[in-house]
């Protein structure tokens, strides 16, 4: 009988953490369609604030969820503005791929010294650099391109600075019931 309560429990946190996931996957949905309102400094470049959902779920419930969360706001954003299926949605979900990916890598490697900041400013770097790649390999197939590269890196970066002073800020103010299971770490070592 004592396995009982042990397994509806596992079946409560699971549900829990599935509920986070789907809260913090709209609300990267939300984010983005209002930013696609947004005017922007160059005409493929976004703030990317929706991105900061899949650094918050990185952050305090892992990063396979924080890939589910970015790829899957990719899919239900490209099609609910109709680019399901178009060379934007091919640049957009690798970009979002890389960029969990590589702030993953470095959450885990320097965690302790590297906070949300520099995991966002990574995370938009690899983000608009890898969508340059795919664009220059797949689509362009002519390396002419890459000269918007620079000033198109250099506003990811401070896009990505932004969105992680965002983030660092909502880490220290939201409750820790829409943060996380419990079992987390954030890179300010504080327990949610």
């Amino acid at each position: 009988m004592s396995s009982r309560p042990d397994s509806s429990i596992r079946l409560l946190n699971a549900s829990r953490r599935t509920a986070r996931i789907a809260l913090w996957t709209a609300i990267g949905v939300a984010i983005a369609g209002i930013e696609r309102l947004l005017p922007t400094p160059l005409p493929w470049v976004r703030l990317g604030l929706a991105n900061g959902a899949a650094l918050l779920v990185l952050l305090t419930m892992g990063w396979t969820s924080a890939l589910f969360v970015n790829l899957a706001r990719t899919a239900v954003v490209a099609l609910l503005f109709g680019t399901w299926a178009s060379p934007s949605f091919l640049l957009s979900f690798s970009g979002a791929m890389v960029a969990v990916l590589v702030m993953a890598l470095l959450n885990w490697a320097g965690g302790r010294f590297i906070g949300p900041v520099g995991l966002s400013a990574a995370g938009a770097f690899f983000h608009m650099l890898v969508q340059f790649l795919v664009a220059t390999a797949l689509l362009v197939r002519h390396t002419s391109l890459l000269a918007f590269a620079g000033p198109s890196l250099i506003t990811a970066v401070l896009s990505g600075v932004l969105v992680g002073l965002i983030v660092q800020l909502i880490l220290t103010r939201l409750p820790s019931a829409l943060l996380g299971d419990g079992s987390s770490t954030t890179t300010s070592g504080r327990k949610v």
